[in-house]
Order: structure tokens, then C-alpha cells, then sequence
């Protein structure tokens, strides 16, 4: 059986000359230009060149494996390239994607969706594919969608943008008035969307990655068939223990594979609705789907 390993990440960086940061941007191994405050605790990464290779994490957002999986997906798509982000925040997945995929000049069309809940982590999210010129063309479709992912179109509470900081990236969508961590916040609605709304046009998508504060307990179960049928690889954050439990069962016996695993960790809190709620650091899953991807024993 196949497995993530780190040296896939080598194989990925980008050469000396595109790591030049255009300030206050910074740019990190893969040529990724990232606006720098979106990370008020890193002010210091304006005009930063981030080339270390992310291991074990790259000290910012994200560990080894996110990259990763990300690099195994592209290192192995066909003649085209698809991957979607749900919660997807400034977008730093779908963007490395475009920045890769189009670096490597093989893919005839490349393919980005990428969702968020929060309307000025929306236009950021915008801002951040245009800073990389991840822009419609001929050969690339780009779409960022305002709302949440969801188990159908739908409509969802989540906190206003009032009440959510830049740098809170752990609020989710509901069905109440309350933030699932206890926080005192403004809830307002929000589109909602499916399966089919979100990967509209793709008939094959070559990464999922999702980091959805939970609500992967619901999508995941209720998109099962679309899934099984068009989707080669997912990387899922998970927010509970139990939830890795139950989705494990789920594509286990729908047949997916784990080619990584890291469980969730918590914090103590006592004002949350739930242990989602307690999450600090998100689990890392990572499944292959063998009806559309090659597995070796």
C-alpha cells in the first residue's frame, strides 16, 4: 500500500528565482505569494522568502503532510489537473495547486474551486489567486465561491464578520445561534452548498481538501456516492475524535484507503457546545479512492 512520505516535497520546490517575495508579500517553498497580514502574529513575513523545505511543518499554518498530499495529487493526475478547498480561508491549497500545476506545464486544464463562509476571508481568498495570477484563461478556470460547503444547497448561520478576526479560522457553520466553541458572536446567514453546485463542470476531482470545523461528520456520509464516482483523493481536517471514528468506518467500507493519519488534538474549554469545539490543532486524513486512483500493494 502506498503511503505519504515526506520526500515527495523536495521534488516540488520551486527554483531560486521565483522565490522572490513581492512585499508585503511573502513567498514560501513552492512559489507562493501570500499577503502577509493575514498572519497578524508573523508581521515580519513581509517581503519574506520562505525557502525551507515544511518539515516537519512550515512554522506559519500548515504541516508536512497538507503539502504533501497536495504535491502527491498533482505529481499524480493525468492531462488535468481539479482540486477543490472547502473552508478554505485565503486559500493557500487551491492557490499552490494553480502555482504548481501551471509551473510543470503539462496539464492541458487546470481546474480550481475553493469555498468560504466568511465574506472578507472571500475577498481575500480572491485577492490571493489574483496576487498569484490564478486568473480564467484558455487553459485555467478559477472559480472562488462566497458560503459554506454543506450536505446540499442550503442556507446556514455563521458568525458576521463583526464578530470573526482575520485570524480566527476555527468558526463553523450551524444551524443555531451559537458558536460551537461558546464565543459570544453575531450569527448571520449564509449560502450553503452541494456536491454538484461546488464541483459544477468537473467530472473528475483529483484533491478534496477539507477543513470545515466539523461539518466534514455530515458532508463526507451524505456525499458518499458522488465521491466514490468522481473523486481521486481527499485530505480531510478532522475536528473530534469520534468523527475520525465515524468516517473511518464509512470509507473504509466504501472501500477508500488511508494513506496517512494524524488524530486531532484538544484543549480544555468549557464554554463549548462540544468537543469540536475544544479542537487546537486539526487531524490530518488522507484517503485514496480506488476506483479512479492506481494503488500498490
Amino acid at each position: 500500500m502506498i503511503r505519504l512520505e515526506p520526500s515527495i516535497l523536495q521534488k516540488f520546490a520551486a527554483p531560486t528565482e521565483e522565490l522572490v517575495a513581492r512585499s508585503p508579500l511573502w513567498v514560501n517553498y513552492l512559489g507562493v505569494q501570500t499577503p502577509s497580514d493575514f498572519f497578524p502574529a508573523h508581521k515580519a513575513l513581509a517581503g519574506a522568502r520562505m525557502s525551507r523545505i515544511p518539515f516537519p511543518d512550515d512554522m506559519i499554518h500548515a504541516s508536512w503532510s497538507e503539502y504533501a498530499s497536495l504535491l502527491y495529487a498533482i505529481e499524480t493526475a493525468g492531462e488535468t489537473l481539479s482540486v477543490g478547498e472547502l473552508g478554505a480561508a485565503w486559500g493557500p491549497w487551491v492557490s499552490a495547486a494553480g502555482v504548481v500545476g501551471r509551473r510543470l506545464g503539462r496539464f492541458s486544464k487546470i481546474d480550481l474551486v475553493a469555498v468560504e463562509a466568511s465574506p472578507r476571508k472571500h475577498l481575500r481568498l480572491s485577492e490571493h489567486l489574483i496576487e498569484n495570477g490564478l486568473v480564467d484563461s484558455d487553459t485555467m478556470r478559477v472559480r472562488p465561491l462566497s458560503g459554506a460547503a454543506w450536505t446540499q444547497n442550503d442556507v446556514l448561520r455563521f458568525p458576521s464578520d463583526d464578530s470573526l478576526s482575520l485570524e480566527d479560522i476555527g468558526a463553523a457553520v450551524t444551524k443555531s445561534e451559537h458558536d460551537i466553541r461558546g464565543y459570544q458572536m453575531e450569527m448571520r446567514d449564509v449560502p450553503a452548498f452541494g456536491f454538484e453546485e461546488i464541483f459544477q463542470g468537473m467530472d473528475m476531482v483529483d484533491l478534496v481538501h477539507f477543513d470545515v470545523q466539523g461539518a466534514e461528520e455530515h458532508i463526507i456520509p451524505a456525499w458518499l456516492e458522488q465521491l466514490n464516482q468522481r473523486v481521486r483523493l481527499m485530505l480531510v481536517g478532522t475536528h473530534a475524535r469520534l468523527i475520525e471514528e465515524k468516517l473511518f468506518k464509512v470509507l473504509t467500507q466504501a472501500g477508500w484507503k488511508l494513506l496517512h493519519a494524524t488524530p486531532c488534538q484538544y484543549g480544555y474549554n468549557p464554554n463549548a457546545t462540544s468537543m469540536v469545539g475544544m479542537t487546537t490543532r486539526d487531524g490530518e486524513y488522507f484517503w485514496a479512492n480506488p476506483r479512479l486512483h492506481s494503488l500498490v500493494s
